[in-house]
């Protein structure tokens, strides 16, 4: 039961001392896989090319 509980204390002390790294890990992460200005832009464009055509079908 030793061996579990400090193996448990071990972990838990790596998760500590690297949390910080974890965190702004994350952050970085996050801002890539959320970044919707990309997708944004080109619903704008094709927004535009579609009122153009329906403008010309008229």
């Amino acid at each position: 039961m030793k061996t579990v509980k400090g193996l448990f204390i071990k972990a838990v002390n790596i998760l500590t001392t690297e949390k910080d790294e974890i965190a702004a890990n994350f952050q970085t992460i996050k801002g890539q896989l959320f970044d919707t200005g990309e997708l944004e832009t080109e619903q704008s464009q094709l927004q535009e090319e579609l009122n153009v055509v329906a403008e010309l079908i008229q």
